[in-house]
């Protein structure tokens, strides 16, 4: 065993139950409105609260964004462009 000691991260109140959040150490109602689903934790839920894991997730993505397709760059389409398209296609005239 390890020396690390395990906290409770669930518990019972007259409200409901009520999970840990480990980022922000709030309790919260433990349910889908406040916690991602998590099919590997033994309570069903993730470890953090959606708006901890929201706001790392902002800090974190936002640097290395890829381009949406909305965003991306239009490419033409090599046959629309008459001249373009005979030498992508291999004819020569």
């Amino acid at each position: 065993m390890s020396g690390r000691r395990s906290l409770p991260k669930t518990r019972e109140q007259p409200e409901g139950v009520e999970k840990f959040c480990a980022k922000c150490d709030t309790w919260w109602p433990a349910d889908v409105d406040f916690f991602f689903s998590d099919a590997s934790s033994p309570d069903g839920l993730f470890y953090c609260c959606k708006a901890c894991y929201r706001e790392w997730q902002a800090r974190t993505t936002g640097r290395t964004r890829r381009p949406t397709p909305a965003s991306a760059p239009v490419v033409p389409d090599l046959v629309s462009v008459p001249w373009l398209g005979t030498i992508a296609l291999g004819c020569t005239s």
